[in-house]
């Protein structure tokens, strides 16, 4: 008996949590719809993403031709750095822009409705676009420069020789700069390929402008 209420038990509870996270799941589609975050977030991921792999890429190529490689836990260090730094700088600055941005239309929208909208679903959707914009701000970014880290890392340890980590780290670089490319694109409805390209071509003449200049 006590074994059938336990399990009675149990099951009210999943029954209860799963209900529970299909009626947020609901709601966070809702606030995204009508907020359009999505898109905002987006734009926002795409461009520090593309910010921090172009700034490693001439960091890299510039430490390696300034002797650097043969301390690749210099190297490294630069890219947890840059890795934290771009995701807080991300995420604090976007939630501080959106956030801004969101209560000016907010307060818009209470003019031309002649009525307070504090505490209602809009306010709660507004300022929920602005967490989701802001922490895919600086997830992407944080993310990716983090596998542009992962060559020196691998240095450190010897599983692979300096020079190396130098080029897979690179290489891994061009492959961001060419996938964020790719996927901005598709969502424009233009040609994934072609995009891919145009930000290959800019990582290029990062390398190019670097190693002329070092």
């Amino acid at each position: 008996m006590v074994r059938g209420l336990s399990r009675s038990l149990v099951l009210k509870v999943l029954r209860r949590l799963v209900s529970f996270m299909r009626r947020n799941l609901h709601t966070v589609k809702f606030y995204l719809r009508i907020t359009r975050a999505s898109e905002v977030a987006r734009r926002y991921a795409v461009s520090n993403t593309f910010d921090i792999t172009l700034t490693l890429l001439g960091a890299v190529l510039f430490s390696y031709v300034a002797g650097a490689s043969e301390r690749p836990e210099i190297l490294l260090g630069l890219g947890i750095g840059a890795a934290v730094g771009s995701g807080l700088s991300g995420t604090v600055s976007t939630l501080i822009t959106e956030w801004a941005e969101r209560s000016r239309r907010i307060t818009e929208l209470e003019h031309v409705l002649l009525t307070k909208l504090r505490k209602t679903a809009i306010e709660r959707a507004e300022k929920f676009a602005a967490m989701y914009s802001a922490v895919l701000s600086g997830f992407c970014p944080f993310v990716t420069a983090l596998l542009i880290t992962v060559p020196f890392m691998l240095a450190v340890h010897g599983i692979i020789p300096n020079t190396y980590a130098i080029v897979m780290s690179i290489a891994i670089a061009l492959a961001m700069l060419y996938v964020v490319g790719a996927l901005l694109g598709k969502y424009t409805g233009r040609r994934p390929l072609t995009y891919g390209l145009y930000t290959l071509l800019a990582g290029l003449l990062v390398l190019a402008l670097t190693r002329f200049i070092s």
